[in-house]
C-alpha cells in the first residue's frame, strides 16, 4: 500500500461519496459517514493517507493512521495532550466502525477508540481547523430541474502556491 492525496470530493443525494486521488484517474468510494469525514479532513489538510480497500474494489474499508504533515513530537513540558493522528477502524465482524484518535503528551502517544458520532464529528472539525495549511477550496453545486433543491456537491482543494509563484 502507498500514500495518496485526496484532491476532489463529489457526492450526490442518496449516492455514495466519490474521492478523487492524486494517482492518474484513480478514485475511491464510501457510503460511511465516518470514512467520508476522515477523507474530507485529509483533503482539506493536504495530508497523505493510506487507504485499504474492500478486495480489489474501489470501496474504502479503512484509512490508516495519519497526521497533518510530518509526525510531530510532543512538547515535553506540555501538561495537555494534543491530537497527533487519526484513523478509521472496523470491528472484526465488519459492522461497527470507529474513529481512532492518537493523542500526544510529551513523547508519549496514546490511542483512543471513539464510537460516538458527535465526538467523532467534533474531533474531525478540530483536526481540520488546527494549524490550517494554506488551501484554496472550491465548492460547486448542482440543482434539481426546478432549481429549488441541491442534488450534488463537488469540492476541489489545492494548496495555495507560495507568494513568489502567484
Amino acid at each position: 500500500m502507498h500514500s495518496v492525496n485526496v484532491t476532489e470530493i463529489s457526492v450526490t443525494v442518496g449516492g455514495e461519496c466519490i474521492f478523487a486521488l492524486d494517482q492518474q484517474n484513480e478514485s475511491v468510494v464510501s457510503t460511511s459517514r465516518l470514512i467520508q469525514g476522515v477523507l474530507t479532513a485529509a483533503c482539506l489538510t493536504n495530508s497523505p493517507v493510506t487507504i485499504e480497500r474492500v478486495g480489489k474494489t474501489s470501496v474504502v474499508q479503512r484509512i490508516d493512521a495519519f497526521s497533518k504533515g510530518p509526525k510531530k513530537t510532543g512538547d515535553s513540558s506540555s501538561k495537555e495532550p494534543h491530537l497527533s493522528r487519526i484513523a478509521t477502524q472496523k470491528m472484526f465482524d465488519g459492522r461497527e466502525e470507529h474513529l481512532e484518535v492518537f493523542l500526544l503528551k510529551g513523547a508519549d502517544e496514546k490511542q483512543y477508540l471513539i464510537y460516538d458520532p458527535s465526538l467523532q464529528q467534533l474531533i474531525l472539525a478540530g483536526f481540520i481547523a488546527s494549524e490550517p495549511p494554506p488551501k484554496t477550496v472550491t465548492l460547486t453545486f448542482d440543482f434539481d430541474a426546478t432549481g429549488t433543491d441541491i442534488v450534488s456537491v463537488h469540492l476541489s482543494s489545492a494548496p495555495v502556491p507560495p507568494p513568489n509563484l502567484r
